[in-house]
């Protein structure tokens, strides 16, 4: 009457969408049947803003069905502000190693070296330089489906950055559609 769809499988609870039970058995019965019979969790989108190291960025790139990236412009974000150690994905010993100067002043710490070339707008040469635990923030939109094949053949990784990732999926909304559990 009023233009609105009222869905009858779906109730909503405290503003959020809840599927039926019904609907949800049937989810399930498919996504246990195979990717053929799947293709309704290739319709649910997440989108994330992802902030990590460049070289956990490189492994992603494996994963293109249902993906979509828009990443910071390195340029913009690596010439916009001082370069600082929080700019890095590192434990307490490689930490060290990148701000570590020595004594006699001749040898400034790698962050030093870093900071120094930006200040003086030598992109292409930090660029260069730039470790590989570089933090790097990318808004994505990723399919269930896409999910689905990430967390099942990254969740026991040896890079913790896979095991934070999958924890995050298994706090999705009906995330036993990417986690079957």
């Amino acid at each position: 009457e009023n233009g609105e769809f009222e869905c009858t499988a779906c109730k909503e609870y405290m503003g959020i969408w809840v599927m039926g039970p019904k609907d949800h058995d049937l989810s399930m019965k498919l996504i246990h049947a195979g990717s053929d019979h799947r293709k309704h969790i290739r319709l649910i989108d997440v989108w994330m803003e992802i902030k990590a190291p460049l070289y956990w960025w490189k492994e992603t790139d494996t994963y293109r069905f249902g993906v979509d990236k828009v990443s910071e412009s390195t340029m913009h974000t690596l010439m916009s502000k001082e370069i600082t150690i929080n700019d890095f994905e590192c434990t307490e010993s490689s930490k060290e190693e990148l701000t570590f100067s020595h004594d006699c002043g001749y040898y400034p710490s790698w962050i030093d070296t870093l900071e120094r070339m930006r200040r003086v707008d030598r992109f292409e040469e930090l660029n260069q330089a730039l470790p590989q635990s570089y933090l790097q923030t990318r808004i994505c939109k990723l399919s269930y489906e896409a999910l689905r094949n990430i967390y099942h053949a990254r969740k026991d990784h040896k890079l913790k950055e896979w095991h934070l990732f999958c924890e995050t999926l298994e706090r999705l909304p009906y995330s036993e559609f990417i986690t079957e559990e």
